[in-house]
């Protein structure tokens, strides 16, 4: 999936909920991400790839 920004997502599903995202971006960029009721900030370098777990 591509977000605004240019950024690749991937998501692992565990037990009907997200569980894991990667992100993956050809810049560097910082972003905020809200799942599952939990928010987290990243940023992302270029070409880097950025794993976040929502438990």
């Amino acid at each position: 999936m591509k977000a605004q920004g240019d950024i690749t997502v991937d998501f692992e599903w565990r037990e009907g909920r997200i569980h894991r995202v990667r992100l993956c971006s050809s810049r560097e960029q910082k972003v905020t991400l809200e799942c599952n009721g939990i928010s987290k900030t990243v940023f992302l370098k270029p070409d880097g790839t950025e794993n976040m777990i929502f438990d």
